[in-house]
């Protein structure tokens, strides 16, 4: 068996990983390779290593090389592609289109810059739809209705009182999930005072930022110090939120308490847009778990 090399570095074990797997593979399936190919490696390492080597990963900016604006082109760096179910493949700038990191609004963002060509689109479509359908008792994969339509919600148009309408505009006032949970990240991240004065991003010892923390148990939203340099654990959440979460959170804040923490204490806060009746039940039951909830608003105004 291969011992890890010094001069080999972690991304280049990810490639190597990928060229000798079959595609789609698991981040699990990138450290089960590494691991048993280079036993001196860090689990920790090797999953941070896949963010911060998959191009359109928006949270790769937490990491060097990708702490400035550049196109990803670099095969030694930009390795990978996430596919929608959370599965990677070997990146290809003709099938995946070109992605770049770039400053937007004094922040670093990840973004495609050049689409991928249509034939390329159609083919990796029909790939995800052969490895997600089942197959009918024929081998042939079974028919699917397109998606219902569906209608956009209302808008609320906030008033004065008395049921006039606001002066010096219209204010809009609308409760919804962002497009993304990483946008709702994102926003969270860049202002974590609005969670508690004092909380900073968490960065271990093996320098992987807690933003998309990966652990052997699943992926930490987003991992922070409090004012007190106790750990807390943020779990976004884009829709209501169910009663399991709270069994899964549980066992991150277990792993996080035994690996991480030390003698520091940990809790969590989940962030929601509208918590469900099953989980303020659970999260009232469980100590250390605080339940929140978040609302977007915009205002228009006519220019002046």
């Amino acid at each position: 068996m291969d011992t890890a090399s010094p001069e080999k570095k972690v991304p280049e074990m990810i490639g190597e990983a990928m060229k000798l797997l079959p595609q789609p593979a698991t981040p699990a399936d990138i450290v089960r390779w590494i691991t048993k190919q280079y036993p001196g490696v860090h689990e920790s390492t090797i999953r941070a290593q896949i963010t911060a080597c998959c191009v359109n990963m928006p949270s790769r900016v937490n990491f060097a090389p990708n702490d400035h604006p550049r196109i990803a082109q670099d095969p030694s760096e930009d390795i990978l592609y996430r596919l929608d179910f959370g599965q990677y493949v070997t990146y290809d700038a003709c099938e995946h289109g070109v992605w770049e990191i770039a400053e937007f609004g004094g922040e670093l963002i990840v973004r495609q810059v050049e689409p991928s060509s249509p034939m390329a689109e159609q083919e990796e479509a029909s790939s995800l739809t052969r490895q997600a359908a089942p197959a009918d008792q024929e081998g042939t994969l079974p028919h699917r209705a397109p998606p219902a339509t569906q209608a956009a919600p209302p808008v609320k148009q906030a008033t004065a009182p008395g049921g006039a309408q606001a002066e010096g505009g219209t204010m809009i006032t609308e409760s919804h999930k962002p497009a993304t949970e990483s946008y709702l990240r994102d926003i969270i991240k860049s202002n974590l005072g609005m969670l508690e004065e004092g909380m900073k991003l968490f960065t271990d010892s093996q320098g992987a930022s807690g933003v998309d923390y990966q652990t052997p148990l699943g992926r930490i939203d987003l991992l922070v110090t409090d004012a007190r340099d106790n750990l807390v654990l943020v779990e976004l959440e884009e829709g209501s939120g169910d009663g399991g979460l709270i069994g899964n959170l549980c066992a991150q804040l277990g792993w996080v308490q035994e690996n991480l923490a030390g003698n520091r204490k940990v809790r969590s806060i989940i962030l929601t847009s509208g918590p469900s009746e099953q989980l303020k039940y659970a999260a009232r039951a469980v100590p250390g778990v605080e339940l929140m909830h978040y609302e977007f608003k915009f205002e228009i105004k006519p220019v002046k």
